[in-house]
């Protein structure tokens, strides 16, 4: 599949509002990160391919070359932490937002994808 021609962070003056772009992906993803960096998990990998992939477990399991009970124990996991429901839109957005925008910041400069 073939990357948009034109993408919603694109509207975004990301290079003036770093500032504010680590507090939102902190507000979104903040007990994610402190998980991964302390314990070496990796959520923000799930959470990125789970919400990719709609939500599909075995999908998601594949994506990640893992087995779908340990997509099943991140998810949980990433839903407690983050005290969110994953069903939920407005939720889904922002967290895949936050996720894109943290690919962008961690040096890249350009939202992941």
């Amino acid at each position: 599949m073939t990357a948009p021609p034109f993408d919603l962070l694109d509207l975004l003056p990301l290079d003036h509002c770093d500032g504010e772009v680590g507090v939102y992906i902190h507000h979104w993803l903040g007990p994610m990160l402190d998980s991964d960096n302390e314990h070496g998990r990796q959520l923000v990998a799930t959470l990125r391919a789970y919400l990719e992939n709609w939500g599909d477990y075995r999908l998601t399991a594949r994506t990640l070359g893992i087995h779908t009970s340990t997509v099943r124990y991140r998810v949980q996991t990433i839903r407690e932490a983050l005290v969110v429901d994953l069903a939920e839109g407005d939720a889904r957005f922002n967290l895949q937002a936050a996720i894109r925008l943290l690919g962008y910041i961690d040096g890249d400069r350009h939202p992941q994808r």
